[in-house]
């Protein structure tokens, strides 16, 4: 008697959840997920950089791989499968370059919780340059044929840019190899130790959003970790290498 109550209880939510469902969507909203792209906040370095676009690349509700161009503080629409983890990222167009990207997990980056109901309103999610570098690790080791969905990624988006790191100093493809071999530590993100001087006379940007830099206009320093690190400028990169916390001067110059 009592696994009969029990059975009817259970059957009867169900059949409320159901009306509920079919009040709130149609059948379609089970299984996709639309989303409203909210373009990310301009970072610190890049503030005096002319207007930004962004390529966004993302997976459908069928899996298909999906490219749309979104303005600066703009949004966009798109539909994904829901409540399949995936990483959306969106690369920086500037002038004729490419600069390292900002992202968003799915569903972790959801503002709403994303086992709420399935609903026809669709989900919010802003990109941000902190979930594009965990983004880019994420995809880095789905190429390495393995689910990337089962390490803490969202611990990567979380890391401290403010203490004098920026994690792209850890190359992502090393940061992909500790994760999956279990090794990784945050204290693997080398500190920037080295100042060095940008040329005056032009706006350079460097490629990374968290690089610090400081001075004022036309006697710019950049704070910079061992390794190598780019700046842009109309027409031209420069290429600085550090080493042992000095930069190794003269820097290479390239006009592109």
């Amino acid at each position: 008697m009592y696994r009969l109550m029990r059975f009817a209880a259970r059957g009867a939510a169900l059949a409320l959840a159901a009306i509920v469902l079919a009040a709130s969507c149609s059948l379609d909203c089970l299984f996709s997920h639309d989303l409203i792209l909210t373009a990310p906040e301009r970072p610190r370095a890049w503030r005096s950089a002319s207007a930004l676009a962004y390529r966004v690349a993302w997976r459908d509700e069928r899996g298909t791989r999906r490219e749309a161009f979104l303005a600066e503080g703009e949004e966009i629409a798109l539909r994904v499968r829901r409540g399949e983890a995936q990483e959306i990222l969106a690369t920086p167009l500037w002038e004729d370059l490419q600069l390292l990207p900002a992202g968003a997990l799915y569903p972790h980056d959801l503002e709403t919780q994303p086992d709420d109901l399935p609903s026809a309103d669709p989900g919010r999610m802003a990109l941000s340059f902190a979930s594009g570098y965990a983004a880019t690790v994420a995809a880095i080791i789905a190429e390495k044929g393995v689910d990337p969905w089962g390490y803490p990624l969202e611990k990567l988006a979380a890391l401290p840019v403010d203490a004098g790191k920026d994690p792209w100093d850890l190359p992502p493809w090393k940061a992909a190899d500790a994760l999956i071999g279990g090794t990784f530590r945050a204290t693997a993100i080398p500190a920037a130790r080295a100042a060095f001087n940008l040329p005056g006379g032009e706006v350079w940007l460097a490629e990374s959003p968290f690089c610090v830099i400081g001075g004022e206009e036309g006697s710019r320093n950049a704070k910079l970790a061992d390794g190598l690190h780019l700046f842009h400028s109309a027409g031209k990169t420069l290429a600085v290498h550090v080493e042992e916390g000095e930069a190794c001067l003269p820097a290479a110059l390239f006009c592109r």
